[in-house]
């Protein structure tokens, strides 16, 4: 069975995605963007506050990347070629 070069590709901007989000969630950690990690930390139930934001910034940044992905595949055969 033959995969598809499109789920591929949309795999591929996908997991680009997630690891900026990841980096994203990260850098507001470290930087403690107003007071966030402060907050966090004292939280009763820290890690299913990270989790959470966490996945709400994956979701936006990845499925940003694929629908850019989407949006800049060629339109033409001769291109699709190229692709595979």
């Amino acid at each position: 069975m033959t995969r598809s070069p499109l789920l591929k590709y949309l795999a591929i901007n996908g997991a680009i995605g997630t690891l900026i989000a990841m980096l994203f969630v990260a850098a507001l950690f470290w930087h403690n963007v107003g007071g966030l990690r402060v907050v966090l930390l004292e939280t009763e139930e820290p890690l299913i506050a990270v989790i959470l934001l966490t996945a709400g910034f994956i979701v936006t940044f990845a499925s940003a990347a694929m629908g850019t992905a989407i949006m800049l595949l060629p339109r033409d055969k001769r291109s699709w070629d190229e692709i595979r």
